[in-house]
């Protein structure tokens, strides 16, 4: 009888430290979120306006072909390096040592995503648009590719020794600055403005990413060790990372294809649509998943060894995203004429059956 009410009150606990975290994962990073979500209204209705509904397809276009070659080139590490990492919290030196050892497998992935940008662009052109028209987008695309791998390896670093203050002010300037920058490139230069607004962009992250991870005390200070001399540490990194790559890969390869059969069979201004959609729903929906994941990713990475606490956490985060969630969709799916013109123009009317079923 006392062990099954001590066992009552262990889980209970349980259960507010994982609650406890997840929403203070959310008072912090959802804020975060909020700003990039007012940040992407911004955009989008810069883009609806001066870019117009076909402008806004290619932009899509050129960002999931793009999305492609950068979950191939970062080969999973931004997710084995939070795994890895997450444990080591109470072993500063062995932290130190993972976090070079990631910082520079990060940037070897970066060079090698430019390398494979270049080398596909003609490729990558005739897939996405049917033609070797934007061949030269492409190959400027790589600069952006490599930035984009090397601040997801930063951003990593961020989140697995959970310096969420330093991460989520890195990603708020990140944001800030991408939407300052991009929104006079495309009054300026139209359509000819995407390409260098999605450079700005990743530089911006770059940027901001790296000066947080600097002043980082477990992740900021570089040791002198050399690769080789970490083969086992390098290995567990590379496996773990490809196993991971896999779902990302499949992910944004099925929207990638997505988008190139609707620019095929319907043309840009469809795909602008579709991915309009998918942003407004899939924005009220990363609320509160990316800013739970801030927490719960190097939460339940820490408690892979233990099943039965895994799986306390992993209950107790869905009937935390549950109790959030189900009523911004049900909002959503009643405002979507609301929402579709405040966000977009006259022009986007056709996505609101598509908003409604998407919010569901």
């Amino acid at each position: 009888m006392a062990e099954s009410r001590q066992n009552g009150v262990e889980t209970a606990r349980s259960y507010a430290d994982s609650v406890r975290g997840a929403f203070s994962a959310m008072g912090v990073y959802g804020g975060v979120q909020a700003v990039q979500i007012l940040a992407g209204m911004i955009r989008g209705k810069s883009a609806a306006l001066l870019l117009g509904v076909g402008g806004m397809g290619v932009a899509s276009l050129y960002a999931s072909a793009a999305a492609v070659v950068q979950q191939i080139a970062v080969a999973g590490l931004n997710l084995a390096v939070v795994r890895e990492i997450s444990g080591m919290s109470d072993d500063e030196e062995s932290c130190r040592v993972a976090a070079t050892v990631s910082r520079r497998l990060t940037d070897l992935c970066a060079v090698a995503g430019v390398i494979l940008c270049l080398l596909l662009s003609p490729l990558l052109s005739l897939l996405t648009f049917g033609s070797y028209e934007y061949t030269v987008g492409f190959m400027c695309l790589s600069l952006m590719v490599g930035m984009s791998v090397a601040a997801t390896g930063r951003q990593a670093l961020l989140q697995a020794t959970r310096s969420l203050r330093p991460l989520a002010g890195a990603t708020i300037c990140s944001t800030v600055v991408s939407v300052v920058v991009a929104v006079p490139l495309y009054w300026a230069f139209s359509v000819n403005g995407i390409v260098p607004a999605m450079i700005a962009g990743s530089l911006s992250g770059l940027w901001f990413y790296s000066r947080a991870v600097g002043s980082s005390r477990l992740c900021g200070r570089s040791v002198g060790v050399r690769l080789r001399d970490q083969k086992p540490l390098v290995r567990r990194l590379l496996r773990s990372g490809m196993s991971l790559m896999a779902v990302g890969a499949m992910s944004v390869g099925v929207a990638f294809a997505v988008n190139v059969w609707l620019r095929a069979e319907a043309g840009e201004s469809s795909v602008a649509m579709y991915n309009a959609a998918s942003s407004v729903s899939s924005q009220c929906a990363s609320l509160v998943f990316m800013a739970m994941a801030m927490d719960y990713f190097p939460r339940i990475s820490a408690l892979a060894g233990d099943r039965r606490a895994m799986s306390g956490v992993v209950e107790h985060q869905i009937c935390a995203v549950l109790t959030v969630l189900a009523p911004m969709s049900c909002l959503l799916s009643t405002m979507a004429p609301f929402v579709t013109g405040l966000l977009f123009s006259s022009e986007f009317d056709g996505m609101i059956p598509m908003l409604r079923w998407l919010s569901v």
